[in-house]
């Protein structure tokens, strides 16, 4: 509110005029500007941590590697050796992930026609690739024969979600399983994505898309994954959500199945 005098052309006072101004947007636009500069710091603070912290992790390692040397002990200059790589695949890990959260804001890029069924086994032989060919199932259930989408932001979801499956598969288990299943409903095609590995607890569900959120602190990762698998499928127009009983995961996504971006 402004109270500011009104003047007649003499310059004599006759009255007083009051302004109001609705601030409510302004405070809106305030707040969320004020989160979202919380959030860059708690980013950039994350990143720092966990980009310093390997590096810190590597050096000690090195220096316990040169004292071994200097008395022969090859063995436990191996053993350090083994810690140095899995240090430099979480950084690793992290680098790429950061790249793809940058190209995850891009804009949006065309669609094209993907063939859902060839495009899924592929993702899934690539992953087990990296893996090192682990024994796991694959079933997949396509009643769509293709998916009007942004393939490189489709490629990004299935990579970190099946990825996620093949990590937290139960160890020693025979019977190792993923199961896709893509579902024509109107204009939006359903996928779930399920697996029988380890699954969460129930309260993760809330949080898993939160950036820098991890199911579990024992295995390696930026805790970036799924967030980014959040970004995309919203860039793509979609949803999905996380359901997970404790002997398995399941996601559920939506997306528009439509050649035009309208």
């Amino acid at each position: 509110m402004k109270v500011q005098p009104w003047h007649f052309n003499t310059g004599e006072i006759g009255d007083t005029v009051v302004i109001l101004q609705d601030m409510t947007k302004l405070k809106a636009s305030e707040q969320s500007l004020q989160r979202l500069n919380d959030e860059l710091n708690h980013f950039n603070y994350r990143v720092s941590h966990d980009q310093v912290a390997p590096l810190q992790t590597i050096k000690g390692f090195l220096q316990l590697c040169q004292m071994e040397i200097e008395v022969g002990n090859t063995e436990e200059v191996k053993l350090y050796h083994e810690k140095i790589e899995q240090r430099v695949d979480i950084l690793s890990q992290l680098i790429r992930d950061l790249t793809n959260l940058a190209r995850a804001d891009q804009k949006e890029a065309d669609k094209e026609a993907i063939p859902m069924e060839a495009f899924i086994r592929h993702a899934f032989e690539l992953q087990m690739e990296a893996l090192g060919q682990p024994q796991v199932e694959l079933c997949v259930w396509c009643e769509v024969e293709s998916l009007w989408v942004e393939m490189v932001r489709l490629q990004q979801v299935l990579d970190n979600l099946l990825s996620n499956a093949l990590k937290y598969r139960k160890e020693n288990s025979e019977a190792s399983r993923i199961e896709v299943e893509v579902v024509q409903m109107r204009d939006e095609v359903t996928i779930w994505l399920k697996d029988n590995g380890m699954g969460f607890e129930d309260a993760f569900a809330h949080q898993a898309f939160d950036m820098f959120s991890r199911g579990d602190s024992k295995q390696p990762g930026s805790g970036l994954g799924l967030y980014l698998v959040h970004r995309h499928i919203e860039k793509m127009h979609g949803t999905i959500e996380l359901i997970s009983p404790r002997d398995e995961t399941c996601f559920k996504m939506g997306l528009p199945n439509l050649p035009s971006s309208s």
